[in-house]
């Protein structure tokens, strides 16, 4: 009887052994799936790096053009400015060259009737 109950122990134990062979088995299947998916991700993440470098210098660039426009735009109205100002002055002295030239014609025809 005793070596009835240690056979099917004996039976069991195989069973079990059987058992934890597959389990380990299909876990060292599952690592390798996931070793090859994390090697998949490191990679992704690496392209996900290079383009946002990328990304990055090309917003330093646009930034350095803005920047670059910024001070062209701030130099035209300078310009501008400056342009004003002679604009003005250059409509000051033409209205006193024609004040002149009137207040000479009125001389003239004053001259001239009398």
């Amino acid at each position: 009887m005793a070596r009835a109950v240690g056979g099917d122990v004996m039976v069991r134990l195989v069973g079990e052994v059987a058992e934890l062979r597959q389990e380990l088995q299909d876990t060292q299947l599952d690592v390798r799936i996931l070793g090859a998916s994390m090697g998949a991700m490191r990679a992704s993440m690496e392209a996900m790096r290079s383009n946002l470098d990328s990304m990055l210098a090309t917003m330093d660039a646009m930034t350095d053009r803005v920047s670059s426009i910024s001070g062209r735009l701030h130099r035209m109205e300078t310009h501008a400015g400056r342009m004003a100002r002679l604009l003005g002055t250059l409509a000051d002295s033409t209205n006193e060259r024609f004040d002149q030239v009137e207040r000479r014609l009125d001389a003239l025809e004053d001259k001239s009737k009398s």
